[in-house]
């Protein structure tokens, strides 16, 4: 009890006396606002969209997709909004059924582009609108050989994309690919560290560069679309 007392009092001066920083007292008359129950429930990994003055909130959450929320100033926002009883994706519009993780969505060429996770794959889909329906006119993930969550698109100030993507080998590691120049660096250097490991794999590789390397040739945002001419693969093409 002795010890006890001693940190009330001095927890009561603390919370009785004035806010001081950088020795001035703060003026309560500024505009803030207490997060400390959190702003929107249920939303981790938040990407925030601005488009023509407003603000959309998405982010991990919910079983059956992903839901965004709207607000004008950042502090205030909406119940879930999307044009699918709050979701702005579903799950029944894309590839995957649980696990939609960390989505970020893009403005590009007069539609909005949905990046985001799922079931451990990188998922993209695409709406007329940020509020949704986010569909995939085919449901296929990309690259679905590689485990990649979390991804970001990036464009630089020349037009060039960069996509962004963890994948899990020692750890977590980000990777990233640009364009077909960037995948024949990376195929090199992968041909340098194991040919002599594995010859007959990398001689496969080399062989098949200018087929494994064509989809550079499109746009990126229609990569996950792309299908394969080969009779053999295409039979697996949906598991």
């Amino acid at each position: 009890m002795k010890i006890l007392f001693p940190i009330f009092l001095f927890l009561l001066i603390v919370r009785c006396s004035p806010v001081q920083q950088s020795g001035k007292q703060v003026n309560d008359t500024v505009p803030h606002w207490n997060n400390s129950r959190g702003l929107v429930p249920d939303c981790a990994d938040p990407f925030i969209l601005n488009h023509e003055g407003v603000y959309y909130l998405y982010g991990t959450g919910g079983r059956k997709g992903i839901r965004v929320y709207r607000s004008d100033d950042l502090a205030t926002w909406s119940q879930a909004a999307g044009a699918k009883g709050g979701y702005a994706l579903d799950s029944a519009d894309v590839w995957g059924w649980h696990s939609f993780w960390a989505p970020e969505v893009y403005f590009l060429k007069g539609k909005f582009y949905m990046f985001l996770s799922s079931m451990t794959q990188l998922v993209i889909a695409e709406s007329d609108s940020p509020l949704g329906p986010f569909v995939q006119k085919v449901q296929q993930p990309v690259n679905p050989e590689l485990i990649k969550i979390d991804s970001h698109l990036f464009t630089d100030d020349n037009g060039k994309m960069y996509l962004y993507f963890v994948r899990f080998l020692n750890g977590n590691e980000i990777w990233m690919a640009e364009t077909q120049e960037d995948a024949e660096k990376a195929l090199d250097s992968m041909a340098a560290k194991y040919g002599d490991k594995y010859p007959k794999a990398i001689e496969c590789l080399r062989k098949d560069r200018q087929e494994l390397l064509a989809f550079y040739s499109f746009p990126a945002v229609h990569w996950a679309y792309i299908r394969t001419s080969n009779p053999v693969e295409s039979a697996f093409s949906t598991i």
